[in-house]
């Protein structure tokens, strides 16, 4: 078996995984929790944090602790290839770069960073 890499996808509010299927999206983000979502065949996997119903300090705070259970689960399931997604809002109503600069701290340097206030589909553009 070919070994890909694992896709985790934080997820600011529940609208942004009703455009995806066949992956599962986690409703809690305890280390077992996410453990059981990493070693699912899926290469993709979506972790609701509802960061966007919060204030910027509490966003901080969910997202730490996150990624810090993030970084147990994926030790305990010997993933070393992965990437992290934090997929927000395409009106700009989520907590950037607060999330963004989070998870950098905690999971390590970014590779890159897009910033695309726009979901096509639906003709929106935020400008």
């Amino acid at each position: 078996m070919q070994s890909r890499t694992k896709i985790v996808v934080l997820d600011d509010d529940p609208t942004g995984s009703q455009t995806v299927h066949s992956c599962l999206l986690l409703l809690r983000a305890d280390t077992e929790t996410l453990l059981m979502g990493l070693r699912d065949e899926a290469p993709i996997l979506f972790v609701l944090t509802n960061t966007r119903a919060m204030d910027a300090t509490r966003a901080t705070q969910v997202t730490q602790v996150v990624c810090h259970n993030l970084k147990q689960a994926l030790a305990m399931a010997g993933i070393n290839d992965f990437l992290v997604v934090s997929r927000s809002d395409s009106t700009l109503r989520g907590h950037f770069p607060v999330e963004t600069d989070v998870i950098a701290a905690e999971m390590g340097p970014i590779d890159a960073l897009f910033l695309v206030p726009a979901f096509l589909e639906a003709g929106r553009i935020t400008r």
